[in-house]
This record gives structure tokens, C-alpha cells and sequence, in this order.
């Protein structure tokens, strides 16, 4: 997983979209980061 979507460590969160879109964000979310990242992949 770090590789292929080049995360270096850990914290890190990558969400993958229904478009087959990525983000990738590296460091802790907080609930608010979270819902807006979930929103945009189901979009």
C-alpha cells in the first residue's frame, strides 16, 4: 500500500473515489477533513 500510492509513513490516509480518483493525504484528519474527503469520493 505505502507504495503504490507513495505514502512515505504513517499517519496517512488515501481515498480512492467511485471514479477511481486519489487522494492522498499525508498526517492525522480530524472528523471535519474526514466527511469532506468521503464526500468528495462518493461525489
Amino acid at each position: 500500500m505505502f507504495a503504490r500510492f507513495s505514502v512515505p509513513g504513517q499517519p496517512a490516509l488515501v481515498v480512492v473515489g467511485v471514479d477511481g480518483s486519489v487522494q492522498r493525504v499525508l498526517g492525522a484528519v480530524d472528523e471535519d477533513q474526514l466527511d469532506q474527503l468521503l464526500d468528495d469520493a462518493t461525489a
